[in-house]
């Protein structure tokens, strides 16, 4: 498109003619989320003058601001880096249900992650018409998976606590990185990304006193705790994340997914939960129990009192016999019950 806009004059003048139509129908028709969640309207650094002229607001003298072809070519760059989050994570074994629920709800959690103020990031997360209550059980299912990503024993990156450091930046682009293998986890680079994104009080410098030294880390003082800060200055206000945001959303509506986490954990198809009814949730947990070994206390508690039953009728039964006269092999044939 941009070549023939670039050496066919025909094309060259209706493009300038009909600029905001057909540019942002061409968005529409590549990218029909993104441009939808990611409006020109919103990013005013990546428009232009109208080629032709028309004014803004009545004003004869400005000339009003149209999409140009880098916001098309930022739209069409995020779709393709929420594109791949998701396949990646599909490629290791993780199903995200409606897949495109899921890229909508990445565009707009992506879109919040640029807000530097909380006031906006809370206004936007409020709007039930933005952030809908599927977009928020799709948000929760999407942090289910990702930390069951990270914490892999064979594929992981590390802990769960990497979810909530990568959805804490500006953009999806370093959580990118990380599931696509373009980045790798090393201690430097994720050392970096906790030094710009938490306050240093909230970390143990006692344990790793390298973390407050710019000349081991090689990140200045003045980019410390940044992401956490508003207007990501240094004289700042402190800034939730966005993540403890849409989280703490779920709960102030009431939605109770903290219920749905085992379904989320045991879904195998788009959108349907391997697990349901409260019958088919016990035999589910038994059967991680009986998995990773892990064995329920009452059970041990109903055990063991069988156990203590047993052995005062035991007991009672050899009281008995001594009295009747069994008192000379009494020791020896405990003992040989014992070895056979």
């Amino acid at each position: 498109m941009i070549s023939l806009y670039a050496i066919d004059k025909e094309f060259h003048y209706r493009l300038n003619k009909y600029s905001v139509s057909l540019i942002h129908e061409y968005a529409q028709y590549w990218a029909p989320i993104a441009s939808h969640v990611f409006s020109w309207s919103l990013f005013p650094d990546l428009c232009i003058s109208d080629p032709m002229l028309r004014p803004m607001d009545g004003r004869n003298w400005l000339a009003r601001d149209v999409p140009g072809f880098r916001w098309v070519g930022m739209v069409l760059g995020r779709q393709e880096l929420v594109r791949e989050i998701i396949l990646a994570m599909e490629e290791a074994g993780h199903q995200l249900g409606n897949l495109v629920q899921m890229e909508e709800m990445l565009c707009k959690f992506w879109s919040i992650m640029e807000i530097p103020q909380t006031v906006l990031r809370t206004a936007f997360v409020r709007d039930k018409d933005i952030w809908t209550n599927a977009d928020i059980e799709t948000f929760t299912r999407f942090l289910v998976k990702l930390d069951m990503r990270f914490s892999d024993p064979v594929r992981g990156n590390g802990t769960c606590a990497l979810s909530h450091l990568l959805l804490g930046q500006r953009s999806l682009q370093p959580l990118h990185g990380l599931l696509t293998g373009r980045i790798k986890a090393s201690v430097d680079y994720i050392a970096g990304l906790v030094i710009r994104t938490y306050n240093m009080d909230r970390l143990d410098v006692l344990t790793v006193d390298w973390l407050d030294d710019p000349d081991d880390t090689g990140v200045d003082e003045r980019e410390w705790g940044l992401n956490e800060k508003e207007g990501w200055s240094q004289d700042g206000k402190s800034m939730p994340s966005c993540l403890d945001l849409v989280v703490a959303e779920g709960v102030w509506r009431k939605l109770h997914l903290q219920e749905r986490l085992l379904d989320f954990v045991l879904e195998t198809g788009r959108g349907k939960g391997a697990v349901r009814g409260k019958k088919e949730r016990a035999e589910a947990m038994e059967a991680f129990d009986a998995r990773f070994g892990i064995f329920d206390q009452r059970k041990l508690e109903v055990e063991s009192a069988n156990d203590v039953d047993e052995r005062g009728e035991g007991d009672e039964m050899s009281v008995d016999g001594s009295e009747d006269g069994n008192e000379d092999d009494s020791e020896s044939g405990r003992y040989g019950k014992m070895r056979d």
